[in-house]
């Protein structure tokens, strides 16, 4: 039985990324990445490994991809201890959302000083590309016990309302075109294909199917 099953009595809460959640941003990047950050990453130098990397980015003040830019899904529920039939409380970040003007959405510094243009030319649709004038979704995450929970949908609505905040036309985002079930949530929710995108090197082996740049207009 899954933890969610077991919850018997939760809440839900959305809070501003904070330093305390750079850690988890860091999972919930690399996971969404499906990989492309490893083979970025690969045979640069044993120093700088993915999470490293990633760790540098989310701690700069400089950097999109830092807490300021995202928001977090926070689950505090019930559950019952054996030993003394109490009930205690545990609260668990189940989701998060980056995102950020898409005139910022460029390849991070970090990146130019330490990694090959050939390198960066493999990935650049997914470091790049985007939709004029949207807000960009740069990363969507929910844990898999909490999809249920319909907590993807509450953080698109939460990246719409950002982006009308900032009079933005839309969303964009990039999906892996292997990643069938991001794709049926994204075209459910009236996102379509702006752009079909394609890798290079070992990026273009672990994803030969390419990807694409979504877009929901307003």
């Amino acid at each position: 039985m899954s933890e969610s099953e077991e919850m018997t009595n939760f809440d839900v809460k959305l809070e501003e990324g904070t330093s305390y959640d750079i850690d988890f941003l860091i999972d919930a990047i690399l996971e969404v990445s499906e990989g492309a950050l490893d083979s970025l990453c690969s045979g640069i130098t044993a120093f700088l490994s993915p999470k490293k990397m990633l760790q540098l980015a989310l701690s700069s003040e400089h950097s999109v991809i830092n807490p300021q830019n995202s928001l977090i899904i926070k689950v505090t529920h019930n559950s019952d201890n054996q030993n003394n039939d109490t009930k205690e409380l545990f609260e668990k970040r189940v989701g998060a959302i980056i995102l950020y003007p898409s005139s910022l959405h460029k390849i991070p510094a970090i990146l130019n000083s330490v990694i090959s243009k050939e390198k960066l030319a493999a990935i650049r649709p997914l470091l790049e590309h985007s939709v004029p004038d949207t807000a960009y979704i740069n990363t969507l995450w929910i844990d898999e016990d909490y999809k249920a929970l319909g907590l993807g949908s509450l953080l698109i609505e939460c990246a719409i309302d950002y982006a009308k905040n900032l009079n933005l036309k839309g969303l964009s985002l990039h999906c892996f075109a292997s990643n069938t079930k991001a794709r049926a949530f994204y075209e459910k929710k009236g996102f379509k294909v702006y752009q079909t995108v394609e890798y290079l090197g070992a990026v273009k082996q672990s994803h030969p199917d390419g990807g694409f740049i979504y877009y929901l207009e307003f």
